[in-house]
């Protein structure tokens, strides 16, 4: 006799099933509070805020009020988890962290400056992205004495400069968090590569001292020739190398990942599964 096949052991089926499928959430690991010195800040590319609304003017001066705003509008959002990370300062990602509950997981972290050269346009930023509990104090160990980041609320424009290697081993060694390649491009990993080349910024600062004075005074034919060969020179990596060192970066996330998973499951439930997109783990 044929075994029969019942409702209940197809709801039973189902659920097993989706037991072991991966659910996707929402989430941010680069933002910014009343902590960074360009908050708040608007842009004109398509998507972005293009005028900061009129009830927002002035909330830098009234931080319970914004942590209440932010708060609610994450989960108007509906975002899952949030990595607060403002310029060299953490102390708003600690009092927003303290206030996470069952439906939105907040993680303290900050985004750091760092001097990738003895050039002062040299630079990258990093994201240290910290479990739920740590402290601005704790954070703030991400720069020691001698790294010519100055104490908290004196570091708008500030850079340590560290080895990039030297911040990494503090924060996911000494300080158990994950690191992020900000905005790849940009003050990013891409922007890095380039400027660890000493021949490239020399021919980069002439071709800033050839625009400035073209600007100003006009140049001479010789220096207008030699400013084109300088655009030609310095334009960006083809897409083909950008991509073999994304791919090893991309190398790097699984680790950070597991992190991750492990800080919101207590909060989340089942399987939790980040996305980096213009982040990438290192």
């Amino acid at each position: 006799m044929a075994e029969t096949f019942t409702y209940n052991d197809l709801k039973s089926a189902i659920e097993k099933a989706r037991a072991r499928t991966a659910r996707f959430y929402r989430v941010d690991l680069h933002v910014h509070t009343i902590d960074s010195h360009d908050f708040p800040s608007v842009h004109s590319k398509p998507g972005f805020v293009t005028k900061v609304p009129s009830d927002e003017i002035g909330l830098s001066a009234k931080p319970d009020e914004f942590k209440r705003r932010f708060i609610q509008r994450a989960k108007a959002r509906q975002l899952k988890l949030v990595a607060i990370t403002d310029h060299n300062e953490s102390d708003i990602a600690e009092q927003l962290s303290i206030m996470s509950d069952a439906e939105l997981t907040i993680l303290p972290g900050m985004e750091i400056s760092v001097q990738t050269s003895l050039f002062p346009d040299s630079e990258v930023h990093i994201l240290g992205i910290f479990p739920q509990g740590t402290s601005s104090k704790q954070i703030d160990k991400v720069f020691p004495a001698g790294c010519g980041m100055p104490t908290s609320r004196k570091r708008e424009g500030a850079k340590t400069t560290q080895l990039i290697s030297e911040i990494i081993k503090t924060i996911r060694e000494d300080l158990g968090g994950i690191c992020i390649a900000a905005h790849v491009d940009t003050k990013g990993v891409r922007e890095m590569v380039h400027s660890q080349n000493v021949e490239r910024l020399q021919k980069n600062y002439l071709r800033m001292y050839l625009k400035k004075k073209r600007a100003k005074d006009g140049l001479s034919r010789d220096e207008d020739e030699l400013l084109q060969k300088l655009e030609e020179e310095l334009q960006p990596l083809d897409d083909l190398v950008q991509n073999k060192y994304l791919a090893f970066l991309a190398e790097q996330e699984f680790d950070a990942i597991g992190e991750l998973v492990k800080w919101c499951r207590p909060f989340r439930g089942g399987n939790f599964r980040p996305r980096p997109c213009v982040a990438r783990i290192v």
